[in-house]
């Protein structure tokens, strides 16, 4: 295994301004921020990013007092950060190979058992496990380094334990919520707007690397790495030792490492807080669920009824009170044992009117009024299926097809938003603005989609169907279904 330092060496891919694609080490990526456009990378692999680079930037620059601090925050990341990355008490801390520090991992002990490197990995295939586009054999893989790096920045971040970490408790701390990040025209201005001002990170703490190599973080230094800002953007989840196969690639070993307090103990500054029964819990993903559903969840800040939105937000939307932001939500989704079931992500431009309690009434009264609609189409195309004596009914063909239909339209909600004058005093569904027109069209189209009516039968169901698609207050206003 050759010399390999994450300051020094590219293997985080970006892209630039002027449209190249590139791996860029962390000191190129704080020198050349203002000329990086985004990360170039999977969900997992960003979310894993952007809390290392947001933990480098602040445990380099602080964090201002309160929100009226943030214009003068930052203007010198571009000297400041590489000047802490090159300090001879951190850069080893960021060696990925070596018998001193390596990046989040420490020596495993004699005797441990070795696994395939391969199962580290949430998208690559290991043993019978094959993902959906890989069906790679038990031959060894040919990782290489910057590919390694980012394998194991991934892995301390969403561990879920397993097969190979049986042993190991606790799951990794960006598990089981939908993150949220503030998007700039530049990698430099994401990174600043995804930082906390001391007020919404009163619990401050330190990078783990400031701590110590991980066997020395113990006591006390062990809850400032799980309970604090800074010690839970970069985690040890499980102790992992990188070594080299005598058959080839890399090997690892595993153990038990930090235990990081699941939400209501510790919140991530990405996480958004939403009502469930008597109880809150974290807003996650649903991959039969479009991300826009939820929108309005994520603008509940201060001031408002509720204080659900996530950190980040909380402290940085009053900058943008003129204008939109762009937001980037994502999660990796596990399933109900240790396994991952898939990467969701989506960014949506918002104005800033959905941060208001008159914006977020707007927004969530037209998903409540498009989940109303989508009732009625069940209750339509099961009318359907019991005129024509179906042992089932087409019902989720129906519900994908309107969904997906709305999911192209979702933009005419937060133009409504912005600027409400077609909905008038109106409701959604009695107004004629373009929301309502645009459900009512994906209404009759998903039914229409689900409920042929080629033959005098089909006809006379397709008939006794539509009626329960026309409530009486409705009759007037919704459009004729397609000839």
């Amino acid at each position: 295994m050759s010399d390999f330092n994450l300051i020094s060496h590219p293997w985080i891919p970006v892209r630039w301004l002027d449209g190249r694609h590139s791996l860029a080490s962390l000191d190129e990526v704080f020198r050349h921020a203002g000329e990086i456009a985004d990360l170039d990378a999977a969900p997992h692999e960003r979310i894993s990013l952007v809390r290392l680079l947001v933990c480098i930037t602040q445990a380099a620059l602080g964090a201002p007092a309160d929100m009226y601090g943030w214009p003068d925050f930052g203007g010198d990341l571009e000297e400041k950060v590489p000047a802490y990355l090159a300090k001879p008490e951190i850069r080893p801390h960021f060696n990925l190979f070596g018998d001193g520090p390596r990046f989040l991992q420490c020596k495993a002990a004699a005797g441990d058992k070795s696994y395939p490197l391969v199962q580290m990995s949430f998208t690559l295939a290991a043993g019978n496990s094959p993902t959906l586009l890989d069906h790679f054999g038990e031959a060894p893989r040919d990782i290489d380094s910057s590919s390694l790096a980012r394998l194991i920045l991934c892995y301390q971040n969403f561990f879920v334990g397993g097969s190979m970490a049986k042993k190991v408790k606790g799951n990794g701390p960006s598990l089981k919520m939908l993150h949220t990040f503030l998007i700039g025209k530049s990698l430099k201005q994401t990174l600043l707007a995804n930082c906390l001002d001391a007020a919404n990170a009163p619990n401050f703490g330190r990078p783990y690397w400031e701590l110590g190599s991980p066997d020395q973080i113990t006591g006390a230094k062990a809850n400032e790495a799980t309970e604090t800002y800074l010690g839970r953007l970069v985690p040890l989840s499980c102790r992992l030792d990188v070594t080299a196969n005598p058959a080839g690639g890399f090997a690892i070993h595993i153990d038990q490492g930090l235990e990081y307090p699941p939400y209501p103990e510790a919140r991530e500054a990405s996480a958004t807080i939403v009502p469930f029964k008597e109880e809150h819990r974290l807003l996650r993903a649903d991959t039969n669920r479009g991300i826009w559903r939820d929108l309005h969840c994520l603008a509940l800040l201060r001031g408002t009824q509720a204080q659900s939105a996530p950190f980040i937000l909380q402290s940085h939307i009053f900058e943008h009170e003129d204008g939109e932001v762009e937001l980037w939500v994502g999660e990796l989704i596990k399933a109900k044992d240790a396994k991952i079931l898939d990467g969701v992500e989506d960014r949506f431009t918002v104005p800033h009117r959905l941060f208001t309690e008159s914006g977020q009434r707007t927004y969530s009264s037209g998903v409540k009024y498009a989940d109303a609609q989508s009732t009625l189409i069940f209750s339509a195309v099961k009318a359907y299926a019991d005129s024509m004596m179906h042992a089932s009914a087409p019902v989720d063909i129906a519900q994908r097809h309107f969904w997906n239909a709305l999911d192209l339209q979702r933009q005419l909600l937060l133009e409504l938003v912005k600027d409400p004058t077609p909905l008038g005093a109106a409701s959604f569904g009695e107004a004629t603005d373009p929301w309502t027109l645009a459900v009512r069209k994906a209404v009759f189209a998903a039914y229409d989609h689900a409920c042929p009516r080629g033959t005098p039968r089909q006809i006379e169901a397709y008939a006794l169907g539509l009626r329960r698609l026309r409530p009486k207050s409705a009759k007037a206003k919704t459009p004729k279904a397609t000839p």
